[in-house]
């Protein structure tokens, strides 16, 4: 039925049209579907993962202190 886009030309379009919160959106993707997929990049930078979720305090740049 719609052979005339092929996946590659399909693909393309996606990539250069759409954004990460239609494609997640569309294809209802969840956090428990992403997390097996980036699970190398979630042991890659647990440290900022703890930090985010409140888990470790975030030392405070020199910027950032209160005088």
């Amino acid at each position: 039925m719609y052979d005339i886009i092929s996946q590659e030309d399909m693909e393309k379009r996606l990539a250069a049209e759409m954004d990460e919160f239609w494609f997640v959106d569309f294809f209802e993707i969840t956090i428990e579907d992403l997390i097996p997929v980036f699970r190398d990049k979630i042991v890659e930078r647990r440290e900022e993962i703890a930090v985010d979720l409140g888990w470790i305090e975030k030392i405070k740049d020199y910027d950032d202190r209160e005088d």
